[in-house]
């Protein structure tokens, strides 16, 4: 439900919002840790000719050594809403990055490289002050406190009740629904089960 109210704009959600979605759908789909998910880089993504999405990760709690770890992203089932199917989503904000990188001018580039800004970051910042375009070339990522907020108040906006088992709603509660559904599928041994909770 909450990806649904972020992508209540149809055909233009706002930036941030597509952002937000995309960004739970992948953290829940591959049970990332949030500065797993910050970390990654659009090079580092490629879209398999069956449609899944494989990512190489460069970072993780888990990966101090900076060894890749691969994580494979399937394609949603017939039937499922193009919105929940993490795949559709995926590519649809990516496209929206792309479009944003082709209106940024040699001046913008000339500027950005003098700020320091290289890297390709799935989830940027978005910072004030900035014209949108430019942000996503910056190598800052969106925040834990920013994005911690962004959910809450999003959470909030859409009225969706959350009933907290284990504390209060943050962003590590995707990686902990991602891996109780996983158990309680009993699709997974237990090994497998430990190697997603890497």
């Amino acid at each position: 439900r909450l990806v649904k109210y972020l992508l209540r704009e149809k055909i233009s959600p706002k930036i941030a919002d597509l952002r937000m979605a995309t960004l739970i759908l992948v953290m829940f789909t591959a049970a990332l840790r949030y500065e797993e998910a910050a970390a990654i880089d659009l090079r580092n993504i490629e879209t398999l000719a069956s449609g899944n999405i494989y990512i190489t990760l460069r970072k993780g709690k888990c990966n101090q050594l900076a060894k890749d770890q691969v994580i494979i992203l399937p394609k949603a089932d017939a039937g499922v809403e193009r919105d929940l199917d993490v795949t559709q989503l995926l590519h649809r904000y990516t496209t929206t990055l792309k479009s944003l990188e082709d209106k940024v001018t040699l001046q913008d580039i000339e500027r950005l490289e003098g700020l320091g800004g290289s890297a390709k970051l799935l989830f940027p910042g978005f910072k004030p002050g900035y014209k949108l375009q430019e942000l996503w070339k910056l190598d800052v990522p969106f925040s834990y406190c920013t994005a911690r907020r962004t959910l809450l108040d999003a959470v909030k906006a859409s009225g969706i009740k959350i009933k907290s088992q284990n504390g209060p709603l943050g962003l590590h509660s995707f990686r902990v629904g991602a891996l109780t559904a996983a158990a309680g599928s009993g699709r997974f041994s237990s090994i497998q089960l430990a190697s997603l909770g890497r």
